[in-house]
């Protein structure tokens, strides 16, 4: 199980495509993907597409790109 649970976001083929940690309805944000899944590395889009640089320990932040428009204000700090 550990296994599909580091390499998720890695590929967007079955099953990876469908393992991460949280996902989120980012659409409201200003320069975020309309759905974010986290994963182990990476931050991407829904089926675990259009995914970000691989990052490890990833914040809510990286989600977004820059302006906190649209973020909710528990968040933003």
């Amino acid at each position: 199980m550990m296994f599909f649970v580091i390499l998720s976001g890695v590929r967007d083929a079955n099953p990876l495509d469908k393992i991460y940690f949280l996902q989120a309805d980012t659409s409201m944000i200003s320069g975020a993907r309309p759905i974010s899944q986290w994963t182990y590395f990476y931050i991407c889009g829904a089926n675990n597409q259009n995914c970000g640089s691989a990052t490890a320990a990833l914040p809510f932040g990286y989600a977004w790109v820059g302006n906190t428009s649209g973020v909710p204000t528990d968040f933003v700090g």
